[in-house]
């Protein structure tokens, strides 16, 4: 092996071989290959899946999530921003929102837990989502036209 000088800064000579290593090649790739581990276990899932399919919690669950989207628009329906009724009114739809936003969170969690479904648990599943965007949509209308009754309130208040 031949021995080579390396330069580090200006008057600091170390001789060594030229085919070893530098320290900082070795420092290099353990910030390389640490970051990597680091990606891989940040990704891996915290709890395991279960053994067995929850398709019936999830189910149960779709049909609180419909249950929930009735809510909000009942209490959306029901909100006239009439000076007296604002404030029960709101509160009323911002109760059932939350109520919407906790059932979706529940579905989530169930179906990440869930071992993978057969298919025809996942056909029911899809039909179950699927029955409940009309009564979405009926929600996101009366959404829409009380946006608009606030509006016009407020500009002609």
């Amino acid at each position: 092996m031949i021995n080579c000088t390396v330069w580090f800064g200006i008057d600091k000579v170390r001789p060594r071989f030229c085919n070893t290593p530098s320290p900082e090649y070795f420092n290099m790739h353990f910030t390389l290959i640490f970051s990597v581990l680091l990606t891989v276990a940040s990704s891996l899932p915290f709890e395991p899946r279960q053994e067995q399919s929850l398709a019936p919690q999830l189910l149960s669950t779709i049909n609180d999530l419909n249950t929930a989207v009735a809510g909000l628009t009942t209490a959306v329906n029901k909100f006239d921003g009439s000076l007296l009724g604002l404030l029960p009114q709101a509160l009323g739809v911002a109760k059932a929102e939350v109520k919407l936003d906790f059932t979706i969170l529940k579905a989530t969690h169930t179906a990440d837990k869930s071992a993978h479904f057969t298919a025809a648990e996942s056909t029911n599943i899809v039909n179950a989502l699927a029955s409940g965007i009309g009564p979405i949509q009926a929600s996101l209308d009366a959404l829409k036209q009380k946006v608009t009754l606030v509006w016009q309130l407020k500009v002609s208040g």
